[in-house]
């Protein structure tokens, strides 16, 4: 009786491990509304998923075009609430890359110039 009861035992120990490895490495994601403007014109309004620590990019025309950008971003968990967002944004002959934080949910912009990212982050899945 006593070594059923242990050999039942080691089996938990031996498949919770695994369980819970499983459930944890699957992907954290985020939902990213954007508004990209430049001079006060609204160049797009992207909206996309990301992976957690994994950079995700939007290219839109040719970036030394009037209208054409690339935007790159990836967002990191900080805490429960709180994300941090690298920010790499080409357009011409200017590049924003600026590393901000935010409140899931909250409106954050950051601009330089004539250039504006505005964004919000909720988590999400695709």
């Amino acid at each position: 009786m006593v070594r059923r009861c242990w050999r039942r035992v080691a089996a938990v120990l031996l498949v919770s491990p695994l369980g819970l490895a499983s459930a944890h490495e699957r992907p954290h994601g985020y939902v990213m509304s954007l508004v990209v403007e430049h001079q006060g014109q609204v160049l797009d309004q992207p909206r996309l998923w990301l992976r957690e620590g994994e950079p995700g990019e939007i290219s839109v025309g040719a970036v030394e075009g009037r209208e054409g950008y690339r935007l790159k971003l990836e967002v990191s968990a900080v805490s429960a609430e709180i994300v941090e967002i690298q920010v790499e944004l080409r357009h011409r002959e200017a590049l924003l890359t600026p590393v901000l934080q935010t409140r899931l949910g909250e409106a954050a912009s950051v601009s330089v110039g004539a250039h504006t990212v505005r964004m919000t982050v909720q988590p999400g899945v695709p």
